[in-house]
């Protein structure tokens, strides 16, 4: 909530720039803006981020501050740069480096010293025509906005008399649409005072825009005396409590509440006003606040870099209700070229994607929520498909069994226990917040049959704009066709998938398949939610044709859906660097009435009918220990000719001889080419004259041959 201003804050308003602090080091650690009386705006943060006094002197000079000067009627329209990491792991300064460029084309730029601490650029910041920038704004390590205030016109009259014959070198290029002039370095009108961007208004009492051609204005400036009347934008005091309400974010700032909250946190101080030996006392007074932080109280906000501390009160806050999930858009017609736009979204875009941390529970504030249950899962299922129908027009919740919670499952031979204690199977999830939902049409049958086939158990994270679509086919579509967005490996098509001994790292039990999925809040409730299909593949469809990549790519006739595994996780059982997608966009959803399946029907479907008539099985189709990470081992039959066979003692000693033998052969060829061509009075070389007429290449050879 931001307040009017008032007389207070006018009062306390800066006036014109003077000169720009920056202290660097490793990175960027302090800036302050000082503008005429002394008065300072920025931070300044000492080793441990601790802030300091911008005004202390000695506290600038200790973080050794430098301070560029600007020059009367010049200031700062764009600010550029790049973030930085942090420091000691924990650390978080203002940014890495910091590119300030004036109005008059000056650039002071502020680097840090370790060039392995430089992060991303931020996006540039330009102030809109008539105002600067008089105010930045950090967090996390770069800079997330900028304030801009209004400039003040200023009138100049210059004469330029008859004997004046020399050309006045103004140009005003975009005649008649602005009139702002342009002024090459060293000419009349800069030794005049003028500057680029100076607004020529009147000559000899006519005004400039009723003027339709540079030509025309070339003309003008030919007379003899000249009245020129120029405006200028200069910087100064605003003078009304309306003026001071014209300042405004940047374009390209982050939102008011977050820049709100940053500012709360920066050094914002005045310098020390003198006053006499004889002290009064005075009653103890709250601190001022600015028109940023005035409604918003401090007691109560958050500290940035810093997660809440749990406590009694905090879980005794209440919970935000549980909300279905969104209504299905038919004019939705989303894709992976639409998905991964995300990925290459602006930083304060709506649609972007966050890695999970500080900066992201600012820019997402999510309602308390209590952690869920396997009834949200269901309750989310159902009002899912209550607006996402089949293909005959029927619901499409019969394809999928009951949520499944407190089992174990296999890695790699490993048994690993999902919770460190056993619950109840309602109130107790898979490890880290995820159910297991069970895909119907793959019964305990046709699963025997193929983990006795070979078909072996795969991975495959998806977005949860692609869900619908998937359950609707009951399949899952190949990549192909990169102009569409689809990612794959060149001449690749096909399903990509990560094998199960590859599902779990071995360290904290991070999942590699998360790694292609995003959590979103979809309802509003403080829940994100994820997915990802567990799979059973064939190695006969293989097409990963020799590229080297732990993934394995499979024809779409050689995947069949297995299970579905859903996410839900409040903000706090987030873990960090967890990529969440800002907002849910029913635009963008998978529409699946406009794609066709492209591969052949699946004998799984048919069973459609029998499943809706039989229950669920409750707790899965298999328990996760029974299938089997490799394919089972088939029977092999001794070879008829095993008897031509060598034994181990006969194989040895026929590998020496064949070694030996090419080693003769490798030294009588190095040294007939070292022997110069046979002339009269030349001797014979002593030794073999050539490799010998049999050779044995293979161990077989002389078994075979005796035979």
């Amino acid at each position: 909530m931001v307040t009017p201003p008032t007389a207070e804050d006018l009062e306390a308003q800066p006036a014109q720039l003077r000169r720009i602090g920056a202290g660097v080091g490793y990175v960027l650690h302090g800036l302050i803006f000082e503008f005429e009386g002394g008065i300072r705006k920025g931070c300044l943060l000492d080793d441990d981020c601790t802030k300091m006094d911008i005004c202390d002197n000695a506290a600038c000079k200790k973080r050794k501050v430098k301070w560029h000067a600007i020059e009367a009627d010049d200031f700062i329209v764009k600010v550029c740069g790049h973030g930085s990491k942090p420091i000691g792991g924990t650390k978080m300064y203002l940014c890495h480096t910091l590119t300030l460029t004036t109005r008059l084309g000056k650039t002071i730029t502020f680097e840090g010293k370790n060039r392995m601490k430089k992060g991303r650029p931020f996006p540039a910041f330009r102030a809109d025509s008539n105002f600067e920038i008089c105010r930045l704004i950090f967090s996390e390590g770069c800079v997330i906005g900028a304030l801009e205030r209004p400039l003040s016109p200023s009138f100049e009259e210059i004469w330029v008399q008859r004997e004046e014959q020399s050309p006045l070198e103004l140009e005003c290029p975009d005649l008649p649409r602005k009139d702002n002039i342009m002024i090459p370095p060293g000419s009349w009108a800069e030794k005049k005072g003028l500057r680029r961007g100076d607004k020529l208004v009147r000559i000899n009492g006519v005004r400039t825009y009723q003027m339709r051609s540079p030509e025309e204005l070339q003309t003008a400036l030919s007379a003899r005396p000249l009245q020129l009347i120029f405006v200028k934008m200069v910087p100064h005091k605003a003078t009304s409590t309306e003026e001071l309400q014209r300042v405004k974010l940047v374009e390209g700032s982050a939102s008011l509440d977050i820049c709100a909250d940053a500012l709360l946190n920066e050094g914002n101080a005045a310098p020390p006003q003198a006053c006499n030996t004889e002290m009064q006392p005075q009653a103890h007074a709250a601190p001022k606040r600015n028109r940023w932080q005035r409604g918003v109280d401090p007691l109560r906000q958050p500290i940035p870099h810093h997660r809440p501390a749990e406590s009694a009160a905090v879980e005794a806050m209440p919970t935000a209700e549980r909300k279905p999930a969104p209504d299905f858009d038919s004019a939705s017609h989303g894709g992976p070229y639409e998905w991964n736009l995300a990925d290459v979204a602006g930083p304060y875009s709506p649609e972007r994607v966050l890695a999970w941390g500080a900066n992201a529970r600012y820019q997402l504030p999510q309602p308390p929520s209590s952690p869920a249950v396997t009834a949200d899962v269901d309750r989310f299922l159902k009002s899912f498909f209550e607006t996402r129908k089949g293909p005959d027009g029927k619901s499409l919740e019969s394809l999928l069994g009951e949520p499944a919670a407190g089992l174990q499952f296999r890695v790699l031979g490993v048994v690993q226990v999902c919770m460190s204690a056993w619950t109840a199977p309602s109130e107790a999830p898979y490890n880290d917040g995820w159910w297991r939902i069970p895909w119907i049409p793959m019964e305990d049958s046709q699963r025997e049959l193929l983990r006795k086939g070979g078909w072996q158990r795969g991975w495959h994270g998806c977005k949860m704009e692609a869900l619908y679509s998937i359950i609707y086919h009951g399949e899952l579509f190949p990549s192909s066709d990169e102009s569409k967005g689809d990612r794959m490996l060149t001449g690749c098509p096909g399903v990509y998938l990560h094998r199960d001994s590859l599902h779990h790292k071995a360290e904290r039990c991070s999942c590699i398949v998360e790694n292609y999925m995003r959590w979103i809040p979809m309802c509003g409730d403080g829940l994100f939610w994820a997915a990802k299909w567990e799979v059973v593949y064939a190695s006969w469809g293989s097409v990963k044709r020799g590229k080297r990549t732990d993934q394995v790519i499979q024809s779409a006739e050689s995947v069949e859906l297995a299970a579905l595994w859903l996410s839900v996780r409040s903000a706090s059982m987030l873990p960090e660097g967890t990529p969440v997608q800002a907002k849910w966009s029913p635009e963008r959803e998978a529409n699946p009435c406009l794609t066709q399946s492209r591969r052949r029907s699946s004998a799984l479907m048919a069973l459609e009918d029998v499943a809706r008539n039989e229950p669920a099985p409750k707790g899965g189709l298999l328990a996760l220990e029974d299938w089997a990470a490799s394919p089972a081992p088939k029977e092999q039959q001794a070879p008829s000719d095993l008897h031509l066979w060598p034994t181990l003692g006969e194989a040895k000693s026929i590998d020496n001889d064949a070694a030996a033998a090419k080693r003769l052969a490798r030294t009588s060829r190095a040294q007939s080419s070292r022997t110069p061509s046979s002339s009269a009075g030349s001797s014979p070389v002593v030794g073999p004259s050539g490799p010998p007429d049999i050779v044995p290449t293979r161990r077989w050879d002389r078994k075979l041959s005796q035979a």
